[in-house]
């Protein structure tokens, strides 16, 4: 071996290690993007400065936050317009005035709706944590943010040289939700231009693309869903995707900016600013006046047209009989849309009563399809064992395994962003050097025969030791109690008499006066002794001349000895009668002698 070939050898640990360590900041679009949820709701108060401050320092590429509306029209980041849910609101008795009822998204609610309030009573207001098991060291303590302040710190994290060299010169973006879009725009609050008005503001508003499909269609000067609906529109917005795919293509994605595999890949660095809405009509309000990308969120019945759905309140008359609903609405969305964001559960089930993941849906399928291209951002992704399958053993890191390296998503809503980062990161260090760092993540694989029976050895292994002890303590403890009546039997009876002359039966008023072995006193009809049962099973020490003064040599033997007679009934009983008691041979052993 020579010289050259020794120093090779000798480095390349050390290469390895070096690539190891350099995947640690790897480029987001290398990898799924990770969005903090609400910040970092998982270990801090949801939508709060520090919580957003927490999911940037954890490396977070997009924070979300999600928009409503004061009574004095201040746009907060708050998620729940009734502000009871997750603030100490109800310990503040001056603000107990502002309690209502309202009726939203047409079921009728009470509580302390943020609509009522303005931003300074909403100010003094402290956010609680919304889960009772999570960290509660700033439970109550912070207030609510205005959405101004949320981008004022996003904008201050990509200007500061020492975050962005912590995060690998990797920006960060925001993700934004307007909530309750048509009830705000029902109240008097234009949430959307609003919204609209502040990004351009700050230079974070680019105008639509050319090929908007939907310039097509008449744009309104306020939100209506009636109007906008995809169960009303859909046959116009076909029209209009075609003319549009002449102009120079008809799906969002294809326009929106950098792809892979036909996707667009979400950079915080080229889109800054995501906005994401329940609401159909919201996004493509939005998708007219704005070229942001758009991110469609999917709930539990998506796909079933309803009065309630956000998206399709009635099945359209244009989808063909042999398309099913799912793939014509996700037609519609695309032509808006760069992305959905479905409940993780609508892209891999999961049993309700046993927690067991089911078969995968074809939701990943017909969102990547090459005619729609939408990319797939499931949440909400959490530490907490309860909103865990059974089937990921209770491990938050094999969750993101199985949606990551088996499902393939392009990105995630997480509670626990550095939790999300902590997999990616480990997954990218072992893409590099294999093994060198020992971490390995799994992802949670089908039980076999040998985990079952490797199962039964380790149980068999922990409890039989356990078992056997518990077992021998048991007869130990009888063998010790038996024992110890052996000797309070040999104790309390006495031998009776030893010599022939002795052993004459008793008559007369000798018989009535025989002493109760156990008390010591005269029993029968002439002694009138106490014969009730606490009497005569009291441990009481017998009289004196009835304790022998010496053992005898040996214990009586079945059938009796030939020291004298004995009654016959007694032979046959096996045991010998002394002092008119019948005392049997096995009742004693050598050692009580």
């Amino acid at each position: 071996m020579g010289h050259s070939s020794l120093v090779r050898r000798s480095l390349l640990p050390l290469l390895l290690l070096a690539l190891s360590l350099g995947g640690l900041r790897v480029s987001a679009s290398s990898r799924p993007i990770v969005i903090g949820r609400r910040g970092a709701m998982g270990p801090m108060p949801e939508s709060t400065l520090e919580g957003y401050d927490r999911a940037i320092a954890d490396g977070a590429d997009y924070v979300e936050c999600n928009v409503i509306c004061t009574a004095d029209l201040e746009l907060i980041c708050w998620n729940d317009l009734d502000l009871s849910l997750v603030t100490n609101v109800v310990h503040h008795p001056e603000l107990s005035q502002l309690k209502s009822t309202a009726v939203i998204e047409g079921q009728e609610m009470q509580g302390f709706f943020a609509f009522n309030f303005t931003l300074q009573q909403i100010q003094i207001l402290r956010v609680e944590q919304r889960y009772q098991w999570r960290d509660k060291t700033l439970h109550g303590r912070l207030p609510i943010p205005t959405l101004a302040a949320v981008l004022a710190l996003v904008l201050s994290a990509n200007q500061s040289p020492s975050l962005l060299a912590a995060r690998g010169n990797r920006p960060v973006g925001l993700i934004l939700e307007p909530r309750h879009p048509d009830f705000h725009a029902s109240i008097g609050c234009p949430l959307l231009e609003q919204l609209l008005e502040l990004l351009s503001a700050n230079n974070l508003q680019p105008p639509p693309r050319p090929s908007n499909p939907f310039t097509a269609l008449n744009p309104s000067s306020s939100l209506s869903s009636s109007s906008l609906s995809l169960a009303d529109s859909l046959a116009s917005l076909k029209a209009a995707a075609t003319a549009g795919a002449t102009a120079g293509g008809a799906t969002a994605a294809a326009t929106a900016g950098a792809t892979a595999g036909g996707r667009i890949v979400l950079d915080p660095a080229v889109h800054p600013v995501v906005i994401e809405a329940r609401s159909a009509a919201a996004l493509i309000y939005c998708s007219q006046r704005t070229s942001i990308p758009l991110v469609q969120i999917l709930e539990e019945g998506w796909d079933e047209p309803s009065d309630t759905n956000p998206i399709m309140q009635a099945p359209p008359s244009s989808c063909p009989p042999t398309t099913s609903l799912r793939t014509c609405i996700l037609d519609a969305v695309a032509l808006y849309a760069v992305a959905i964001a479905p409940e993780k559960r609508l892209v891999l089930p999961v049993e309700a009563w046993h927690k067991k993941l089911l078969n995968q849906t074809d939701l990943m399928a017909l969102a990547h399809h090459p005619s729609r291209q939408l990319a797939v951002l499931p949440w909400t992704f959490a530490n907490d064992w309860i909103f865990l399958s059974l089937s990921y053993e209770l491990d938050p890191l094999n969750e993101y395994a199985m949606f990551v390296d088996t499902v393939g998503v392009d990105g995630l809503f997480s509670d626990f962003p550095a939790t999300a980062l902590k997999y990616l990161h480990s997954r990218d260090c072992l893409a590099f050097a294999p093994g060198v760092l020992g971490v390995f993540v799994a992802p949670p694989r089908k039980r076999g025969l040998a985990d079952l029976l490797l199962l039964t050895a380790i149980i068999i292994i922990a409890i039989l030791p356990m078992a056997l002890g518990t077992l021998y303590a048991i007869l130990k403890w009888r063998q010790t109690e038996q024992h110890l009546h052996w000797q309070e039997f040999a104790t309390f009876h006495s031998h009776g008499p030893t010599t022939a002359s002795e052993r004459q039966p008793l008559t007369g008023s000798a018989a009535d006066a025989t002493l109760d072995p156990f008390s010591g006193d005269a029993a029968g009809a002439g002694g009138g002794g106490d014969t009730s049962p606490s009497a005569l099973f009291s441990p009481r020490p017998l009289a004196p001349h009835h304790r022998p003064s010496s053992p005898p040599p040996f214990p009586p033997a079945l059938g009796g000895v030939d020291d004298g007679p004995a009654s016959s009934s007694a032979v046959a009983g096996g045991g010998r009668s002394r002092g008119g008691r019948r005392i049997r041979a096995m009742d004693f052993g050598e050692e009580d002698w």
